[in-house]
């Protein structure tokens, strides 16, 4: 892993998570997920998961897509502007570059402490001493470990957009459109 010093943190590298959930009501699945493939390879994206639900009424088809956060807006864009028709659509954008400049300062002083119980346990002389400085280590180990862990999925999740995709297709036997018009019909008779 790359070390940057925590305290240059660029003020104008904001760290956005940016999401979104898009519905399409497609007349055909297949072609359909063909395009959004072909849409993903292009913009380096992959589908995290997915899963596929055959109803009586219809077919579903949901994808958890990730893409690089700079090519989010062409991949929804890209998903619009296709033949099927959008149902849903919400995208969300949060800010968490306090949060990870906060991460990033308690890990710089952990990881400073962590340096002064080395110096301690090389000095330390009885074995009560000793043991009493590997425990604090070992705390302390651990909290970077969580805190490091915790900056990594920030990171990933500023890095790359989540966007939750549904595809549906409804199945014909079921939809009855001639029912409805002659109903029309009779009323307006």
């Amino acid at each position: 892993s790359s070390s940057t010093s925590s305290s240059n943190v660029d003020v104008d590298k904001k760290k956005i998570i940016r999401d979104g959930e898009i519905s399409i009501r497609t007349q055909d699945i297949n072609a359909s997920k063909k395009k959004v493939d072909a849409l993903l390879k292009q913009l380096n994206a992959y589908v995290e998961n997915e899963n596929m639900q055959n109803n009586p009424e219809n077919t579903v088809y949901s994808l958890k897509i990730r893409v690089p956060s700079v090519q989010f807006e062409t991949l929804v864009a890209g998903i619009e502007n296709g033949e099927d028709e959008v149902t849903y659509k919400s995208i969300q954008a949060r800010d968490v570059t306090e949060e990870f400049v906060d991460v990033e300062g308690r890990l710089a002083n952990k990881r400073d402490f962590l340096q002064k119980y080395k110096d301690l346990l090389a000095q330390s002389r009885s074995v009560e001493d000793i043991l009493a400085v590997q425990e604090n280590l070992r705390v302390l180990q651990e909290e970077i470990e969580s805190q490091e862990g915790h900056l990594k999925y920030l990171n990933d999740q500023v890095n790359y957009s989540t966007l939750n995709l549904t595809m549906i297709k409804d199945k014909e036997f079921v939809y009855k459109p001639e029912a409805k018009d002659k109903f029309t019909e009779r009323v307006k008779k």
